[in-house]
């Protein structure tokens, strides 16, 4: 898991008033729709100047994107807390906590956050040292030498597969406008490719 790190006072200052901006842009978007709201309704929400938010943020896309950043660290600390009977256990976890997330800010909104990426060609989602995906890594790591998952199978190739996998899930519900549930094609998805690491790679 990735290390620890302590904030400074001031650190902690500027992460809260961006989780504030970013908490009233969702309720702005869901109440009136993203192209309905402007920078200078998020301010006004979020008791901020238009000066202060392009201090934390460089657009509403910019503010969608942030929700990613804050899912990574709201995930490691709840995981930190958390035990399971397997790490396999503790990945589907994982994984049903990404799609829940999704599912709660709904699939309108989630399609405009997979337009957001497009624009900034991924941004912080795309990084490759996020929490979210080495922690996948890291729990198939632990699976492996536990012997969850056969010793044949390359981890970095199988967390890569099952983050490209979740996330085409996700696209295609939000395609389709939340038609199916999320988290159960999700899991059961997951099922079946975790069901075949246990077996030796063809």
């Amino acid at each position: 898991m990735a290390e620890e790190k302590t904030l400074t006072k001031r650190q902690q200052q500027a992460l809260a008033t961006r989780r504030r901006i970013q908490d009233k842009a969702m309720e702005l978007i869901r109440e009136r729709g993203y192209e309905n709201i402007t920078i200078s309704d998020i301010c006004g929400a979020a008791g901020v100047s238009n000066g202060n938010f392009y201090h934390y943020f460089s657009s509403k896309d910019d503010v969608l994107l942030f929700c990613f950043e804050s899912f990574d660290k709201d995930l490691e600390e709840e995981f930190s807390q958390r035990s399971f009977d397997s790490w396999l256990d503790a990945l589907r976890a994982v994984i049903y906590r990404q799609t829940n997330g999704a599912d709660i800010v709904g699939a309108a909104l989630e399609a405009r956050i997979f337009q957001a990426q497009l624009n900034t060609h991924g941004g912080y989602v795309v990084v490759e040292d996020r929490f979210f995906p080495q922690y996948v890594k890291e729990l198939l790591s632990r699976a492996a030498e536990a012997g969850e998952i056969h010793p044949s199978h390359n981890v970095e190739e199988a967390a890569q597969i099952i983050l490209q996998t979740s996330r085409g899930i996700l696209f295609d519900w939000s395609l389709r406008k939340g038609s199916f549930d999320v988290c159960v094609q999700a899991q059961k998805t997951l099922d079946l490719f975790l069901s075949a690491l246990k077996h030796p790679k063809e």
